[in-house]
């Protein structure tokens, strides 16, 4: 009898008995059977540890007892216990080479130790012996991605699927494939056919809301993400990406309250210490910022963006020095860090060292072509070096980039106005305030400029 538990180690006094038995009697086995149950149904009340105590005197006094072996490799995965529960389904298939279940589970058992070589040979075992086991297909796809065969991993979650149309699992881990493609129309169909599989599904949810956020559906996104808070309370990594798209719409105070809760739960949390962080910045509570940053920085000396958000809010406080300082050793954590060099650049432009803030911008535009602030701060230095034709095309380039960014029309008017082109400056001005660009609305009204 099999269920989903594990168990321990039997008296050496057992040990010794069995030992010095050439074969079971009956009335041992007997007893081996009633034990394998009690350790089962410990297992199944979620106490693992005597659970394993009992499996161990059932094997002790039957070692051919397949079920006690099976069940006590259960419980010591149970516990995070691989190695212990890797020998247990050896034995399990050593006596019965036949047993897919095993090796799909040992397979697992590999997997979670990282030697996911071995999970695949398992899982391919299974697999062999049960040509219709979903479950080691999809287990298999797992450890495909894991060594980089996305190819493979997407095969078998297609195969998963087909054996069991149902299958929430397999939906969600294709979704992910799908997102490492950024084919996300094809991940949020399959993160949705996993939910309707399980509605209860709360990591479906929350990968759902991650990639919602990823193409700009904000209301969808903070959905998904208070669904997954509803399902699982205690999931931490929802409410700092909850908190996260509230930031990016402007809700900085609902934000902190979501990125409180993330470390409220997971005091080491890294992430939501740094995000908390750049919220507070942005209401101009910079010593609460520089608390959170520090914290973050703290916990994992590492965390390139906590050093990138702490030197955004040095600059913020017009520390320039202390901010190159931390775009710096971000860039070291991350030498493909964007971000951090453009931040970088358009600190050493307020350090009046131009010639460094260009090679910045050059770099972060080699290492992310699309990024259109590199090319709107490397505008910007330009008209500061009084090159206003270079200056115009890096801000029309932000402009081809991002067709909503007003403040590269805006920018893109003063260097027109520089190079003689007053009606361009002019048509600039007026997109620019149509995008909200205070300071462009202010210059038309002064024009009396109607836009």
């Amino acid at each position: 009898m099999r269920l989903t538990s594990l168990r321990f180690v039997a008296s050496s006094l057992f040990i010794v008995l069995f030992l010095l038995s050439a074969s079971i009697p009956p009335a041992y086995a007997d007893s081996a059977a009633e034990i394998n149950k009690k350790g089962l149904a410990l297992a199944n009340a979620g106490d693992h540890e005597a659970a394993i105590n009992e499996f161990s005197m059932a094997v002790a006094l039957d070692p051919a007892n397949v079920d006690a072996w099976y069940n006590r490799g259960r419980s010591h995965a149970s516990l995070g216990r691989y190695p212990e529960a890797i020998k247990d389904y050896t034995r399990v298939v050593e006596l019965d080479p036949g047993d897919a279940i095993a090796y799909n589970n040992r397979g697992h058992a590999y997997y979670s130790t990282g030697d996911l070589n071995r999970a695949v040979e398992d899982y391919s075992r299974a697999i062999k012996i049960k040509s219709d086991m979903a479950t080691a297909f999809n287990n298999r796809g797992l450890a495909y991605d894991g060594l980089g065969k996305p190819d493979l991993a997407v095969r078998d979650y297609n195969r998963a699927i087909e054996l069991n149309p149902s299958y929430a699992i397999a939906y969600n881990n294709r979704g992910l494939y799908h997102d490492n493609l950024g084919k996300y129309d094809l991940a949020i169909a399959d993160f949705g056919k996993a939910i309707s599989s399980n509605p209860h599904y709360a990591l479906a949810y929350y990968n759902r809301g991650y990639v919602y956020h990823k193409v700009g559906n904000f209301e969808a996104a903070l959905k998904d993400y208070s669904r997954t808070i509803e399902l699982d309370p205690k999931y931490a990594a929802a409410y700092n990406n909850k908190g996260y798209v509230l930031s990016l719409i402007g809700d900085i105070g609902p934000a902190i309250a979501e990125y409180t809760k993330a470390v409220e739960l997971d005091p080491k949390y890294a992430t939501a210490y740094t995000n908390r962080g750049h919220a507070y910045g942005t209401m101009g509570k910079y010593d609460d910022a520089i608390r959170d940053h520090d914290k973050a920085i703290g916990l994992d000396p590492r965390h390139a963006t906590a050093y990138n958000n702490r030197g955004f809010t040095y600059f913020n406080m017009g520390k320039y020095k202390e901010a190159a300082a931390d775009y710096t050793k971000a860039i070291e954590l991350n030498p493909k860090y964007a971000t951090a060099f453009s931040n970088r650049g358009y600190t050493y432009d307020r350090l009046g060292d131009l010639g460094r803030a260009i090679k910045d911008y050059n770099k972060a535009i080699e290492l992310n072509p699309k990024y259109s602030t590199a090319y709107n701060n490397r505008g910007f230095t330009y008209f500061n070096m009084g090159k206003y034709e270079e200056a115009v095309a890096d801000y029309t380039k932000a402009i081809e980039l991002n067709p909503k960014y007003g403040l590269a029309y805006f920018n893109r008017a003063v260097a027109r106005l520089k190079t003689g082109d007053r009606d361009g400056s002019v048509e600039d001005l007026k997109s620019s305030a149509r995008l909200g660009n205070k300071d462009a609305r202010e210059t038309l009204t002064e024009l009396k400029i109607t836009w």
